[in-house]
């Protein structure tokens, strides 16, 4: 064989040796990624939901103070404050309670 072909073989399989030792050396590592893929979704869904929760929800007081106002306005003989999507309340609709809005 010529000289330049060994030569150009013998770097290549240097080089394919090379990369191989490198994907072998990272394996374990990759593989712990990929395992702990299901703990870290759980992780970032709960911390996204108690986000969600915290700036969703009311806090106590405002709970209460809604509680407190429904109780009010039953005991004197109204409806309770509803609103639907434009804001309206609900003494506003008609009789017969129809929606403003449809699902069609």
């Amino acid at each position: 064989m010529r000289p330049k072909v060994l030569l150009g073989v013998a770097v290549l399989g240097a080089v394919a040796v090379t990369v191989t030792l490198a994907v072998v050396a990272r394996a374990p590592c990759v593989l712990d990624r990929m395992r702990a893929l299901p703990a870290d979704f759980t992780a970032a869904y709960r911390r996204r939901e108690a986000e969600l929760r915290a700036a969703l929800l009311p806090d106590d007081d405002a709970v209460g103070a809604a509680r407190a106002d429904v109780a009010r306005r039953r005991a004197d003989g109204r409806r309770p404050a509803a609103t639907d999507v434009t804001g309206a309340d609900a003494a506003d609709l008609d009789e017969t309670d129809d929606l403003p809005y449809s699902f069609y």
